[in-house]
C-alpha cells in the first residue's frame, strides 16, 4: 500500500509538472505569434502566462523584450538580464536582436550595433539586422561601408522604408540623385511614421 500510494503520488506530480510544461510552450508559441504579427500586448500577455505555468529563461526573455517595445525599458531589461543570468550569461538570438531594434528605434545607435551585429550572424533575422547596421553605417557618414554590407542584396526588390533610406543614400553618395528619389517615392510621406519621416 505503501509503494502504491508513492507510485500514485509521483505519477501525479509527473502529470502536473507535464501538463504545465505543455501549456507553458502552448502560450508561448501563441505569443510568438501575436509578436510577429505586430501585437506587443498580446504577445506580453501570452508570454506572461506561459510563465505563470513553467517559469523559464526564455519565457523572461521574451517578456522583456516585449515591455522593453512597449516603451517600458527598466521592466524589460531587468526581466532580459533574469533571464542571461538563468542561462549562466548568455542571451537568446530574439533577446539580441529585438533589444537591437529597441535601441536603434530609441535613438542609441552606440547600443544597437553590436547587437544588431551579433544577430546578423543568424539566418532569421540576418537581412532585417543587416539593414539597420546600414542605416546606423550611412548616418555616421560610411556610406560606403554601408553599400558594403548591402552588396550581396543590391538587386533586392525595395521593400520597406530602412532598405529604401539605405539605398536612396548610397545613390546620393554616388551622385545619382533621380535614382535616390525613385527610392524613396515608393513610400509618401503621409505613409510615413515619425522615425522615418525625418530622415526621408
Amino acid at each position: 500500500m505503501c509503494l502504491a500510494s508513492i507510485l500514485s503520488l509521483a505519477t501525479g506530480a509527473i502529470g502536473y509538472f507535464g501538463m504545465n510544461h505543455s501549456l507553458s510552450l502552448l502560450y508561448s508559441s501563441y505569443g510568438l505569434r501575436a509578436f510577429h504579427n505586430g501585437n506587443m500586448a498580446a504577445a506580453l500577455s501570452l508570454f506572461q502566462q506561459s510563465e505563470s505555468h513553467w517559469k523559464s529563461a526564455d519565457n523572461l526573455g521574451q517578456a522583456g523584450v516585449c515591455f522593453l517595445l512597449l516603451a517600458q525599458p527598466e521592466e524589460g531589461e531587468r526581466r532580459i538580464e533574469e533571464a542571461k543570468r538563468l542561462r549562466k550569461g548568455m542571451s537568446s538570438t530574439f533577446e539580441v536582436h529585438y533589444s537591437g531594434v529597441y535601441y536603434f528605434l530609441n535613438e542609441e545607435p552606440d547600443k544597437a550595433f553590436p547587437l544588431l551585429k551579433a544577430s546578423s550572424d543568424y539566418p532569421e533575422y540576418r537581412w532585417n539586422a543587416l539593414k539597420l547596421l546600414a542605416v546606423i553605417l550611412v548616418e555616421k557618414n560610411q556610406a560606403g561601408d554601408a553599400a558594403q554590407l548591402m552588396e550581396p542584396f543590391a538587386q533586392a526588390k525595395i521593400t520597406d522604408f530602412e532598405q529604401a533610406y539605405v539605398i536612396a543614400s548610397i545613390k546620393l553618395q554616388k551622385n545619382k540623385p533621380l535614382e535616390a528619389k525613385t527610392a524613396l517615392e515608393r513610400f509618401p510621406d503621409d505613409a510615413l511614421p515619425g522615425f522615418w519621416k525625418a530622415r526621408f
